[in-house]
């Protein structure tokens, strides 16, 4: 029997975002999509086939799903960034992580594209994981944002030298860091 309707979770894995992605897709009218009981929503094939065809892909593909890693042992800091950056940006899926161990588990766990991170935390610090990073092939592409309430010149100067992109002084602007975030990884 051929397929009329694909859920939410058969296109995201299609095209290789989460369902939720597809389910934000579909609320922001992206792509039409029809409501079952139950707040489930189909997508038909022609959609589907519309989708692979190019005419709604390119536009997609800059709301691609975006996986940020806030590290940071204070918490308020961490919560509240985030809470921030996810009301502003539907495709940012964003988790935390309070100390150096968290961060270390999380990187090859979560794989964010951004992490955004604390040089002094307990457990591995910032430089610590700095070096993780460096080191590594798999995470190499990881974009760092460093955010610290410690900005002698030493320490500015080692996390750019062990590869940290950009480099903000607490209390940041969370505008800012947003801004940066979109000019990283370019939307």
């Amino acid at each position: 029997m051929e397929k009329k309707f694909y859920t939410t979770g058969q296109l995201g894995k299609l095209l290789g975002v989460s369902r939720v992605t597809v389910y934000k897709w579909v609320k922001n009218k992206k792509i039409e999509g029809i409501k079952l009981p139950g707040r489930r929503w189909i997508i038909s094939k022609e959609v589907v086939e519309r989708l692979f065809k190019g005419k709604y892909l390119e536009e997609l593909e800059i709301e691609r799903e975006i996986k940020i890693l806030i590290a940071d042992d204070n918490v308020d800091i961490a919560d509240s960034l985030k809470e921030f950056l996810e009301n502003r940006n539907l495709n940012f899926k964003i988790i935390t992580a309070y100390n150096g161990f968290e961060v270390g588990k999380y990187l090859y766990s979560f794989k964010p594209d951004i992490l955004i991170l604390d040089i002094f935390m307990p457990g591995l610090s910032g430089f610590d994981i700095l070096k993780i990073i460096k080191k590594d092939e798999k995470l190499k592409d990881t974009f760092i944002i460093v955010i610290t309430g410690y900005p002698e010149k030493e320490n500015i100067k080692r996390v750019k030298q062990q590869g940290a992109d950009y480099v903000f002084i607490k209390p940041f602007d969370y505008n800012e860091i947003e801004k940066t975030i979109k000019k990283l990884i370019k939307i």
